[in-house]
């Protein structure tokens, strides 16, 4: 849980809510002590009360503040990674099939002659 969530639901609260959610817990195990319920309806209740707990939903970018500006900072970065790199992409692949090929070699041999003297020779 985030310092966001604090902002909107205040700790108080948060420690009210999680109370509540003990308490229908501990309210569903005495049913089914008292055999009110079956096993499988406390498993039910207990996953149906696990999936709308306050963790559960603080946790879930849908309905969480601080979880959906993580999930939105993580688009919006992935959004300018994929901008940039397909700026990159783009120029490169451009430079390339402007020039031609013939030019690519005439530039790779005049580098080659040029760094000529400064290649280690072979020891005899």
């Amino acid at each position: 849980m985030g310092w966001f969530d604090n902002l909107f639901i205040d700790e108080a609260e948060q420690a009210r809510i999680r109370d509540v959610e003990a308490q229908i817990n501990a309210l569903n195990r005495r049913q089914r002590e008292k055999g009110i319920i079956t096993e499988q309806d406390e498993r039910e209740r207990l996953a149906r009360n696990q999936a709308t707990s306050l963790d559960s939903i603080l946790a879930n970018p849908q309905y969480s503040v601080s979880g959906g500006f993580s999930s939105g900072m993580k688009e919006g970065a992935d959004n300018i990674r994929g901008f940039v790199g397909g700026i990159g992409e783009s120029v490169l692949v451009t430079t390339l099939r402007i020039i031609p090929w013939w030019v690519w070699v005439a530039a790779a041999a005049y580098g080659l002659m040029i760094l000529w003297p400064y290649l280690p020779k072979p020891k005899r």
